[in-house]
């Protein structure tokens, strides 16, 4: 291997942990942030909207009803592989927010 290949391959390698790292991170931060903004006592009708429109992933962001009568939204947000899923569970109950809580998925 030329002595350049070897170069390129040894700056490459640590940059592409870096953006591994970097893609995690802003996945766990926006799952925070909208856990954040979805407050016990508030309105749950635009939270799926608001949800991908802070780049949670289209296809796994989705309410699910419960046999309690609540609904609980999976708003989840994808870290740098498909299976690494910061989730935040928000369970409604007759339109407003009952709860809302961080999870992982790996």
């Amino acid at each position: 291997m030329s002595k350049r290949v070897s170069i390129v391959l040894a700056a490459a390698v640590p940059l592409g942990l870096a953006w591994c790292v970097a893609q995690e991170h802003r996945a766990a931060e926006r799952a925070q942030a909208f856990c954040a903004a979805a407050r016990p006592g508030a309105g749950a009708a635009a939270l799926q909207a608001q949800a991908l429109a802070q780049g949670a992933h289209a296809g796994q962001t989705r309410w699910s009803p419960q046999a309690d009568g609540s609904e609980q939204l999976w708003a989840t947000f994808t870290g740098v592989f498909p299976l690494s899923r910061h989730i935040c569970l928000v369970t409604a109950r007759a339109g407003q927010v009952v709860e809302a809580r961080l999870a992982y998925l790996d």
